[in-house]
């Protein structure tokens, strides 16, 4: 086992920080974060309407001769709990159909991203970034152990503020916070960070009310301040940002696959 691999746990990961020209603000907002903080929105709405609706059908189940039969002493017929679990299979669906548009925007971004930074063609004409950076990461051990207790329902905490950096100190296995970091923001209100299979996605805008500063690390964190961070991404150099000429945004996908 190669012990200084311990805590990788992506493959191919791929963090890009872009910076644009002030003047296309409005169309990268429009056209991809105002639609995930939409959708951000919506999802959450739909999971709490899940919650609740999964609460009813469980009060509602019960088993008879080694079958699970849906019927409650409060319904007068089998027929009325079943319209709670068609209803829940309609959230279900619904709650899917919202996570792969949200999903489908993000890998919009990112390809787009990535094919810039590559020297590529890009289909989106007006997506003209003027500088970008990538990255080092590390998934840390305080985020492994956070993510653990998620896992496990010892934690409430979410993973939901974005932090900015000044760094580009080398990133290790026992770090629980940046090294001279600038600001954190709430990532749902800016972009969104979301689990698709093995793989998570962040894509975020920065606040227009963030001071002058040039960038070289971000992260993931639980808390606005202090808490755990899940990851720490040290850029390959400063990216500079001017509020007054420019705006940054970072797309990221994390591959949950182990390099130990």
């Amino acid at each position: 086992m190669n012990w200084g691999k311990l805590g990788e746990i992506g493959f191919n990961d791929e963090h890009t920080l872009l910076t644009f020209p002030a003047e296309d603000r409005p169309y990268i907002q429009n056209m991809y974060i105002d639609k995930l903080v939409l959708y951000n929105v919506a999802i959450d709405e739909t999971l709490d309407e899940l919650i609740e609706s999964k609460k009813q059908i469980d009060k509602m189940i019960h088993y008879k001769n080694n079958k699970k039969l849906l019927w409650s002493y409060f319904h007068k017929t089998k027929l009325h709990a079943n319209d709670f679990y068609v209803n829940f299979n309609r959230l279900e669906n619904h709650f899917e159909n919202l996570l792969r548009e949200r999903s489908s925007i993000m890998q919009n971004f990112h390809d787009n991203a990535m094919k810039y930074h590559n020297d590529q063609t890009v289909q989106d004409e007006k997506f003209s970034p003027i500088d970008t950076a990538q990255n080092d990461d590390l998934v840390v051990q305080p985020g492994i152990s956070m993510a653990a207790k998620q896992i496990t329902s010892e934690t409430f905490k979410k993973w939901e503020f974005c932090g900015l950096g000044r760094s580009l100190t080398p990133v290790a296995p026992d770090q629980n916070k940046l090294i001279d970091e600038i600001t954190r923001f709430y990532i749902k209100s800016h972009g969104s960070f979301a689990s698709i299979g093995d793989l998570m996605r962040l894509l975020i805008i920065s606040p227009g009310d963030i001071p002058e500063a040039d960038v070289g690390e971000l992260c993931v964190a639980n808390a606005q301040s202090g808490g755990d961070i899940l990851f720490r991404v040290v850029l390959d150099k400063l990216v500079h940002y001017d509020p007054d000429t420019n705006f940054l945004c970072n797309s990221s996908n994390i591959y949950m696959v182990s390099r130990i």
